[in-house]
């Protein structure tokens, strides 16, 4: 399901069908998605992140219109706010700041950019309240999650060019490394791997000038930085270095997101770059 909601986005931004299954392959097939697999279904069930940008898309194209897309939208979100409501919380940030991106790298398309804004609005409006006695409930509740570090449960620099057990081929060749990366296996879906970074960095050469690549590129930055978490560790040693995440995790509902799952953002930019 995840390779088949990444596989339409591609298709959707005018990828061909074997370069979209590639990129659905991609992102189905993550480190992110095998990692979580290993014991958390709720977040590593993640096909409605893409099917959502496909949905946006698909409107904006003309092929949908705006009652399609706001039932297959609010849809979407229901299924995904009943599935993981913290996978919920950081879709809606990085939704709303890819359509800020949108805004400033295509200022002439703004007016439509703010209608399907308006869209979407009503696609959660729908939402909400369909699963209202459950988001009652969610924001009611005091929860005392004890395991929840953000500081602990960042991602590793090293980790985007060094595998950890998750990856079949080389996954056991650094294990003095990649034995020091904190959080636990289950949550380090960090690792690219130099193929992948050698694509990210010519599709920056070939692309970069396009609106398009600029706006995926900065997804994937700003994905990345926000799963180091709120200060740089590195090998195991949290340093004092703030970053992109710190003002996140004092906030209510945010302070419970673990940074290193916002790795799945920068998964599905890669898929489209591919």
């Amino acid at each position: 399901l995840n390779g088949w909601g990444a596989f339409l986005l591609c298709r959707a931004l005018g990828a061909t069908t074997w370069a979209s299954i590639a990129g659905g392959y991609v992102f189905g097939f993550s480190s992110y998605v095998f990692g979580q697999s290993l014991g958390h279904p709720h977040v590593s069930l993640v096909a409605a992140i893409p099917l959502s940008g496909f949905l946006v898309l698909q409107h904006l194209s003309g092929r949908i219109g705006s009652r399609v897309f706001v039932g297959g939208l609010a849809a979407t979100l229901v299924f995904q706010f009943l599935t993981s409501t913290e996978v919920f919380l950081t879709l809606t940030t990085f939704g709303l700041a890819t359509l800020c991106l949108a805004a400033l790298l295509y200022p002439a398309e703004r007016g439509r950019l703010l209608r399907v804004a308006k869209l979407i609005l009503a696609a959660y409006a729908v939402a909400v309240a369909v699963v209202s006695p459950y988001l009652y409930s969610f924001l009611t509740d005091r929860p005392t999650i004890t395991h929840a570090d953000p500081y602990m449960f960042s991602a590793d620099p090293v980790n985007l060019v060094v595998p950890t057990q998750l990856t079949a081929v080389g996954g056991k060749a650094f294990p003095e490394i990649s034995d020091q990366f904190t959080g636990n296996i289950s949550e380090q879906g960090t690792y690219f791997g130099l193929p992948l970074l050698l694509v990210v960095a010519l599709f920056a050469r070939e692309r970069g000038r396009g609106r398009a690549a600029t706006m995926l590129l900065a997804v994937f930055g700003i994905a990345v930085l926000a799963a180091l978490g709120p200060k740089l560790n590195l090998l195991g040693d949290r340093t004092a270095v703030p970053l992109l995440w710190f003002p996140f995790v004092e906030l209510p509902l945010f302070k419970w997101a673990l940074p290193l799952r916002l790795m799945v953002y920068a998964w599905l930019a890669v898929a489209a770059m591919v």
